[in-house]
């Protein structure tokens, strides 16, 4: 049976969005999903369902969320091939892996934005997902300009970031070596 990983944002953000990850593997085996294990306490879980549509796995497990545990949150689904597309796809070097950070994207938007605008930082828009190299401590970056784009081009979009060590560590997770 494929493997999933479920990327839920802004959850367990100092008192806010507060999810236990003992009750989401309940809702995901609630929900039918096998196998199903969390990573760290920032919403991501790997489960086991039959092949479905990674949009359909989210919207489902976005509802019961959002119905069984009151939390109004997007929710991202990706399968272990399209974690192992985003981390061969990685177009920056790897000096420090806190700073280089995958936004997941629930949907390809379509932006403009003049890079010396966030300088010296860079980004990549890829395929569902965008690659965000800081240069320093991520808050207050000017890279927010980048997911700003995004949500104005899109504002139904869903954007979820991880640190590389914690994509490296879905992608693993998913059976997917790298």
């Amino acid at each position: 049976m494929p493997k999933y990983a479920v990327l839920v944002r802004g959850v367990n953000l100092k008192q806010r969005n507060r999810l236990v990850m003992a009750e989401f593997r309940e809702l995901l085996q609630g929900l039918g999903h096998t196998a199903v294990t969390t990573y760290l306490n920032s919403g991501n879980a790997i489960i086991e369902a039959p092949e479905a549509r990674t949009d359909h796995l989210a919207a489902a497990i976005r509802a019961a969320l959002r119905e069984q545990l009151g939390l109004d949150v997007g929710v991202v689904v990706r399968t272990g091939p399209e974690l192992a597309a985003v981390v061969e796809a990685n177009p920056f070097p790897v000096a420090d892996p806190a700073l280089l950070r995958v936004a997941f994207l629930s949907d390809q938007p379509s932006i403009e934005v003049d890079r010396d605008a966030v300088a010296p930082e860079e980004f990549h828009l890829g395929d569902r997902v965008l690659y965000l190299k800081y240069g320093g401590n991520p808050r207050g970056s000017k890279l927010g300009l980048v997911t700003r784009a995004c949500l104005r081009a899109t504002p139904e979009l869903v954007i979820t970031e991880r640190n590389w060590n914690t994509t490296l560590a879905l992608a693993d997770r998913t059976g997917v070596n790298s």
